[in-house]
This record gives structure tokens, C-alpha cells and sequence, in this order.
């Protein structure tokens, strides 16, 4: 009688199982969302998204509102393939957008969800579905905004065929700043296309505030011999600003106006003003007549309040004209000079200053001395349990301050992702835990080679830690929720579970094999002979290439196959196709440059297998060129492309040469 009473309650529980999957019944672990939601829960059942469904508005004559909303038809067009319109009237609606105190029966609707809305603050929302209706309220179009796009994400990640999970998502960012940065003054200067897609993208995952590094690439009238042919124009800028606002991004303005100043200096009529050949000297009036009309016309151009002058890395301040003044004033002295000398040029366009942190955490004699209102931006990029020292000086001097990880991308063939990892969760933790107002990600090009559609991952990680950082201590949380949002990109991101995120960090993972060279750009050009190579380990260094070439051959497969398996963003899979045959190219020149360097393995050689093993590297090598010009030209003006492509001719004149002195022993 036990055994029957048992296997009965084991097939009711069974079918209470089956039924739930069948009336779509999710796990909050199964949401796919990128950022994850400050609350979720979910219940049984699912919304049905037809034609037939109509959409009201409590402000149908708002066009931020409207804005969102057509984002949210679109993504129902490109993934259901139908249209939806707007209903007349609520009653007759089943999907409701909007704000309170602008419909009655909307209020009533939504006075349940008051006090929740009340924390919610101006960029929450709450998200409520049921079998019968879906309803998003917030408290103003910037919330709005963002349950959009929480629904879009729902739809493209989380449907199945037309329905999307009924639950309860309440919902606000932890930082009022959450942005990222494009470095377009070391190579690449992107296409005003592409910097839109940027903003599309990240303001797909809440991000809301973007910089464009700038050194020397900014077209001006008064100096128009400081920026390249291809540099951008304060139209662009302007056109770029308003198309951000719709996206609700605010787009800083950004000039380095102290260290990094080399590009304008190496130019004749500028040379007299260096500190050093990377540093302008405060030490000459002229040095802020330049810096006055740069700044008039790169300010003048962007509508934010917000502009950030940089001011890092000054090293040698004081080693040149400036000398007198160091020595008079301190090193802190000079340099709070030259800030406050740059906030003095930038009063009239009534802008909040932003600086790096580096020097005034040095040299905290600097802090008492800066305006009380400038925002403090410490950065770091390293691996490491805290960055409270980074904060901390400027959190005990009543500072605004804002945290600076990075992607980890520089001077690199793929990003540092384990890196970043790391460096963006605690270093958000820890701002977020001081007080920190915001989080700029940071990408940067310091070898002019970089494609920035590598860094889609690691810029997504950092908005979903700055809308909800990783408050633990433990790296087992921090590893946990970087588990969710590995599992969650995909589906996001690509619109399909095709392994693409995975596979990325077993890219990353590439760097332990000796023959990667840590993926570093530099070693990939590293020359085929190597008179610093010791012989004698070359048969372990051959296995490594052996093992090196069959794990990025697989991972070129595993990419080919994700890139048909993809719904949304297939290019972007060329980009790391791309990285992944720059590792395998690695693999085979340096299992060859080992032999070649190693006299007792050439003795065994054949003439004929050299001449082969150089021929197919130059034909490799002479592909990835091609393709290399093709990913550069979706994202940035020809300015720098033929720096970066002389690289190439070098390394096949150099193949050339070797199989030259080879068949010239014959």
C-alpha cells in the first residue's frame, strides 16, 4: 500500500512538473536579462503576444514615450513577424505603457504598485505580466526607456514561439552614471554610423553616459592643422549628441588637456610649448591661449554639462620650462594650477569638470586644492580583491567620484576577459559602496590596432554591474552572477544560445599556452628569427604550438557554426573568427620560428617542407590582411589603416626574405 501511495504522489508531482513547463512556468535563474533586475519573481503562466493584442499610451502624444515604444513594435516585427498598433482606449487594450497622474483609470490600475514605483526613482520601472495583460509603469520616459528595453530582452531571449513568461520585475540602476568610453585617438576613428551603433547597443543594456577620448582628432577652425583629414567634426558631434538623447545617453564632451599631449606637439608651431614631448608646460601664457581655443570650440560642441579635460600621466612635469614654478610650488601646486586654470577656461560654457584621479592619488597635497565641485575619475585596470585605495582619498575629501575599470582590450588580439572580469566587479563594488555617482568602462587603443566589436562582452559585464554591482566580498558571488551573465549573452545579444560567450573565454583562455605569447599584439609581429632564443626546449615548445593550433582551429569552427546559429548581430562573429585565426597563425609561425632558431632542429628539415611551411604563412598572413581592412572599414575611417596594414608588409617581406636565404643554400 506505501509503494502504491508513493508511485501515486510521484506521478502527481511529475505531471505538476510538466504542466508548469507547459504553462511556462520559468525559473528566475532561467530570465535571460542583461542587466539582471534589482527584483524579479516570477509566476505560472505566459503572455501571449499577437496581432491582435493593442498597446496604450497615457501619453500618446509623447515622443520619448513613443520613441520607446516603436523600439518595442520593432522588436516584435524582427522576432514574431507581426505588427501590433496602438488601441484607442485602455479598456480595450491588453498592453499598458506609461506614468501616473496623466489617465485615471491607469492610476487605479497601478495604485498597488505605488510604494514600489516610489523607489524606483527617475530611471526605474516595474514590469508586471500576466496570462491577460502586461503592464509597464515608471516615473518618467527614461524608465520607460528602460522597461523597454527589459521587454525587448524578454521577447528576443526569453520567448517561446509568442509568449514570454508571466512575472514581476521591480526595477532601478545602482549608479546614476553608467558609461563607457571609445579611445578614438590612438588609430581608430570610428564612422559616425558605427559610434551610433555604439550607443544603441549599450543603451540596449542601461548604459547612459559615453566619451569619446579625444587627443588630436577633433576638426577645429582655429587650428586646423591639429587633427587629421579624418578626424570628427563639431557637426558630427552635435548630430551625434541628439541622437544619443533619444537613447538617453549623454554623450561627455572630452579633450586631454595636459599629459598625452604629444600628438600636437610633435607639429612644428606647437614644439615650444612641451614640458616634456608628451606634457604641455604650464610655465607659458600661450599654453592656455591654446588650450582656450581648443577648448571654446570642442565645449561649444557638445549640449552635456558634463566634460571631461583627462589630465593623467603627466610624467616629467617639472623636468622642462616648468621647472621654476615646481620647484617654487610643489609638484601638487603646479599641477592644481593647471586645473584650476582649465576650469577657469571652461566657466563660460557652464560645464561640471571631470579628471582623472592618478596624480591627485599620489599626490593627495593636490585634492584640497581642486574646485570642491570637479567630479574625480580614479582609474585602474588590474586584476585585484579591492579598490578602495583608489577611492578613498577622494571619498574622505567630500568628492564626487566616479569608478574607471577597463575591458582589458589594449595592445591586445582579444580582450583580457578573466582581467576584466575581476577589475570591473570589484572595482564597482567597491565605488558603489563609497559612494561612487557613477562607472565609466573604459576601452583603449594604445597600439592603433584595436577593432572594437571585440569588447562587446566585457563592456556589457560592466553595465550589468554598474545597474547592480556584485555587493559581496566573495568571489563566489562574483563568479556566480558572471555565470548568469555568460548564460544570459547569448540569448540577449545574439538572439540565439549558439555558445559564442563561452567560446570567448576559452579564447581568452588561450594566453596559457607559451606559443600565444599572452595574446598580446606584440608577440604576434615578433620576428621569425630570434638570435635571444635559447635551444635545447624546442620539442616542449613544439607541443605547445601543436596544442595551441588544434584548440583555436577548434574555436574558428565553434565560432563558424555560432555565427549561422545567430538571429541578431552575425557580424560581430566575424570579429572573433578573426581573433581566433590571429592564435592559430601564432601557433604555426612560432612552431616553425622554434625549429628555425633551434640549429639541431634544422639539420632535420627538409628544403622542400620549409619552403612549403613559409608559403603557407604568407598566404595566411596575406588573408588576414584582406579580412583585417574588412573589419576595420565596418567601424572607422581610413586614418591609421595603412599604419596598422604596414605591419603585415613587413612580416611578409620578412617570410619572404627567409624563404629567399633558403633557396639561395640550395
Amino acid at each position: 500500500m506505501r509503494q502504491i501511495l508513493f508511485s501515486f504522489i510521484v506521478l502527481c508531482f511529475d505531471i505538476l512538473c510538466l504542466t508548469g513547463k507547459a504553462s511556462g512556468q520559468t525559473s528566475e535563474s532561467q530570465i535571460h536579462l542583461i542587466p539582471s533586475p534589482q527584483e524579479i519573481k516570477t509566476t505560472l503562466g505566459t503572455f501571449t503576444m499577437s496581432q491582435e493584442k493593442r498597446v496604450s499610451l497615457t501619453n500618446p502624444d509623447d515622443t520619448a514615450m513613443l520613441f520607446a515604444v516603436n523600439q518595442f513594435l520593432r522588436e516584435v516585427k524582427a522576432d514574431m513577424g507581426f505588427d501590433m498598433s496602438y488601441g484607442e482606449t485602455l479598456k480595450k487594450s491588453a498592453i499598458l505603457i506609461g506614468y501616473r497622474g496623466w489617465e485615471k483609470k491607469f492610476d487605479k490600475l497601478t495604485t498597488p504598485l505605488l510604494s514600489d514605483l516610489r523607489k524606483c526613482g527617475r530611471e526605474g520601472y516595474i514590469l508586471k505580466i500576466t496570462p491577460e495583460q502586461l503592464l509597464l509603469v515608471a516615473n518618467s520616459d527614461t524608465g520607460i526607456f528602460y522597461g523597454i528595453q527589459t521587454l525587448n530582452q524578454l521577447i528576443r531571449a526569453n520567448r517561446k514561439n509568442n509568449d514570454i513568461p508571466c512575472l514581476t520585475i521591480i526595477d532601478w540602476p545602482a549608479l546614476r552614471y553608467r558609461g563607457w568610453q571609445d579611445d578614438i585617438s590612438r588609430g581608430p576613428i570610428p564612422k559616425l554610423a558605427y559610434l551610433k551603433e555604439e550607443i544603441r547597443k549599450m543603451s540596449f543594456f542601461k548604459l547612459n553616459a559615453f566619451t569619446l577620448y579625444t587627443e588630436n582628432v577633433f576638426k577645429l577652425v582655429s587650428h586646423p592643422d591639429i587633427a587629421s583629414p579624418d578626424g570628427i567634426t563639431a557637426d558630427e558631434i552635435k548630430e551625434l549628441s541628439g541622437y544619443a538623447k533619444k537613447y538617453h545617453v549623454n554623450l561627455i564632451g572630452n579633450f586631454q588637456a595636459f599629459g598625452h599631449f604629444g600628438k600636437i606637439l610633435e607639429k612644428p608651431e606647437y614644439a615650444h610649448l612641451a614640458e616634456t614631448p608628451n606634457v604641455i608646460s604650464p610655465a607659458f601664457p600661450e599654453t592656455y591661449k591654446l588650450l582656450g581655443d581648443i577648448l571654446k570650440e570642442i565645449a561649444s560642441a557638445y549640449d552635456s554639462k558634463l566634460f571631461m579635460i583627462n589630465c593623467d600621466e603627466v610624467f616629467g612635469l617639472g623636468s622642462g620650462p616648468a621647472h621654476i614654478m615646481v620647484d617654487t610650488m610643489g609638484l601638487a601646486g603646479v599641477y592644481a594650477y593647471h586645473i584650476n586654470k582649465l576650469v577657469e577656461i571652461l566657466k563660460p560654457y557652464h560645464k561640471t569638470i571631470l579628471m582623472w584621479g592618478d596624480i591627485a592619488r599620489d599626490y593627495p597635497e593636490i585634492i584640497p586644492k581642486l574646485p570642491k565641485d570637479i567630479i574625480v575619475l580614479p582609474w585602474a585596470y588590474q586584476s585585484a580583491p579591492s579598490f578602495r585605495d583608489e577611492v578613498e582619498p577622494f571619498k574622505k575629501a567630500g568628492l564626487d567620484f566616479w569608478v574607471c575599470p577597463g575591458v582589458s582590450c589594449w595592445n591586445r588580439i582579444f580582450p583580457d576577459i578573466s582581467v576584466a572580469k575581476v577589475n570591473i566587479s570589484h572595482f564597482v563594488r567597491d565605488g558603489y559602496a563609497m559612494g561612487a555617482q557613477g562607472m565609466l568602462n573604459t576601452t583603449w587603443d594604445d597600439d592603433g590596432e584595436n577593432l572594437f566589436s571585440m569588447n562587446w562582452l566585457p563592456l556589457s559585464w560592466g553595465a550589468a554591474c554598474a545597474w547592480k554591482p556584485v555587493v559581496q566580498d566573495k568571489d563566489s558571488a562574483m563568479n556566480r552572477r558572471f555565470d548568469t551573465f555568460i548564460n544570459s549573452f547569448d540569448p540577449v545579444y545574439f538572439g540565439a544560445s549558439a555558445g559564442v560567450a563561452r567560446n570567448m573565454i576559452r579564447l581568452d583562455g588561450l594566453k596559457k599556452y607559451s606559443s600565444a605569447g599572452k595574446l598580446t599584439d606584440r608577440a604576434f609581429w615578433s620576428p621569425m628569427i630570434d638570435n635571444r632564443m635559447q635551444p635545447g626546449h624546442t620539442i616542449n615548445l613544439l607541443t605547445d604550438a601543436m596544442s595551441l593550433e588544434k584548440e583555436s582551429s577548434g574555436l574558428i569552427r565553434a565560432f563558424q557554426y555560432a555565427r549561422g546559429q545567430a538571429v541578431r548581430n552575425k557580424d560581430n562573429v566575424d570579429y572573433l573568427i578573426f581573433a581566433a585565426r590571429r592564435a592559430q597563425y601564432m601557433a604555426r609561425k612560432n612552431a616553425l620560428k622554434y625549429r628555425l632558431n633551434d640549429p639541431e632542429e634544422m639539420k632535420h628539415i627538409r628544403e622542400e617542407n620549409l619552403q612549403r611551411s613559409l608559403k603557407g604563412l604568407e598566404s595566411q598572413l596575406i588573408s588576414l590582411r584582406k579580412d583585417y581592412i574588412i573589419l576595420w572599414n565596418r567601424e572607422n575611417r581610413r586614418w591609421w589603416l595603412d599604419h596598422n596594414l604596414s605591419k603585415y608588409d613587413r612580416m611578409e617581406k620578412d617570410l619572404k626574405g627567409i624563404r629567399q636565404k633558403a633557396d639561395d643554400k640550395r
